[in-house]
């Protein structure tokens, strides 16, 4: 024990001996405990000392600082440790949500991470590498097979039936695009030419569907500034449930990714126990990863269940078996509506076929084999290794021998040296047998 922390043991001792007297002369009691008068006057005034009160300096209180922490360690525990960009976005938006309302907090500054990190030594910021592609590949089993072994690890221990496991994912689709569907015709060249492609603005669709073969009406993204009162006319026949939100880039963000959580907790908690818990299984969108985000998920029962990169084509059942039925029966709509005449299928067309195109893709018998392929429900994970592909690294070759130096015939100098290179190169005359 240090002598600071042996004078604080004393000074909490003449405090708590002050505490049960009602009169004493602080100059005697300094004295019996054999602390300074003047530090112990200052204590009776302030019973903080000055290593437990709160720095002056400090910008996040000891409890903010602590679910930073957590939040890192959630994300640790995902396989996907935030970015110091998220980390820096987790640490305002926590001093936020802590502040009272209309309070006005300045930015953390740009060393704040230095002086969190000398303050946490087990937060350390390292430098992710680039891996090749072929080490990647021939290293896929493995990851594959440590998936489906957490995977079966969380299933068991939450007791998760086929109705708790969902998989989210977004689908962007050309509006106006159609094509690649198969005619009968005696005109080959003619017949491939289709004149479909009338709008290629990209619209984005977020979905959701679990091991039962559910699906949740979907959020669609669609770029713009604002929704236009023809986008909900009632003459299209919206999805009442649909949730449509307009975005400069058409891209999901935080913002819209927050709306669409929200979104899916309301339509998948309906019926269940407040103490069962939710598998949300999906790929790395950093949209997923926000404080928010991770805040919720524990609060709502959720358990994030992230996939392996460059994997989502094999584990992913939206990818597996559903995206792509739902492009070619829209595909297929487009080609229709184009045939009867609708050289303009823009949005307010878009927004007026998905409603039926979704019935016709995201079919029950579609879903859960989707969950088959995918080796979660039934648990299988040989549906998926058994497709994978052995792929050998590359190996060194060997060295090769070194070449025999070729060593060119001096140059003549001489008319008699002359003479005989012209002999012995040109003619094939030997110099010396002649």
């Amino acid at each position: 024990m240090s002598d600071y922390q042996k004078m604080e043991a004393q000074i909490a001792l003449a405090l708590k001996w002050m505490s049960t007297k009602t009169s004493y002369k602080l100059t005697d009691v300094a004295a019996m405990f054999g602390v300074p008068y003047d530090r112990l006057k200052r204590r009776r005034r302030s019973p903080t000392s000055k290593s437990t009160r709160q720095k002056t300096n400090q910008r996040l209180t000891p409890a903010q600082l602590k679910a930073l922490e957590l939040y890192i360690k959630r994300l640790d525990d995902l396989g996907q440790p935030p970015l110091v960009d998220m980390w820096r976005a987790a640490a305002e938006r926590i001093q936020t949500l802590s502040s009272p309302p209309g309070t006005i907090l300045k930015p953390l500054g740009r060393d704040f991470f230095k002086r969190y990190q000398a303050a946490n030594p087990r937060v350390r910021r390292v430098k992710q590498k680039p891996q090749e592609l072929t080490r990647v590949i021939s290293q896929k089993q493995d990851v594959i097979e440590d998936h489906f072994w957490e995977y079966k690890q969380v299933v068991d221990k939450l007791g998760l039936q086929p109705e708790d496991i969902w998989n989210i994912d977004e689908c962007r689709t050309r509006i106006g695009v159609g094509g690649n569907q198969k005619v009968v015709t005696l005109e080959v060249y003619q017949a491939a030419e289709s004149p479909s492609e009338t709008e290629q603005e990209l619209v984005t669709l977020v979905e959701a569907i679990n091991a039962l073969g559910q699906v949740i009406p979907p959020l669609c993204i669609q770029r713009g500034a604002v929704i236009m009162h023809q986008h909900v006319s009632k003459e299209l026949n919206l999805d009442p449930n649909l949730l449509l939100r307009v975005l400069s880039s058409g891209y999901i963000n935080d913002r819209l990714g927050m709306d669409y959580i929200y979104h899916f907790n309301k339509y998948t908690k309906l019926g269940r126990k407040r103490d069962r818990w939710r598998m949300l299984i999906f790929n790395g969108h950093s949209s997923r990863f926000t404080y928010d985000f991770i805040q919720f998920y524990w609060d709502r029962r959720i358990w994030p269940f992230l996939l392996p990169s460059h994997t989502t084509h094999i584990l992913q059942p939206l990818d597996v078996a559903v995206f792509g039925p739902f492009k070619q029966y829209y595909k297929k709509r487009v080609e229709i509506e184009t045939r009867l005449g609708n050289n303009h299928f823009n949005k307010v067309e878009f927004l007026h076929a998905i409603r039926e195109v979704r019935k016709q893709a995201y079919k029950l018998g579609t879903i859960q084999s989707a969950f088959k392929q995918a080796g979660l429900w039934p648990y299988n994970p040989s549906a998926v290794l058994s497709k994978l592909k052995t792929v050998d690294r590359p190996q060194t070759p060997p060295p090769q021998p070194p070449l025999k130096a070729v060593i060119s015939p001096p140059t003549p100098c001489k008319a008699w040296q002359l003479d005989e290179f012209v002999r012995k190169h040109i003619y094939g005359v030997d110099p010396e047998t002649g």
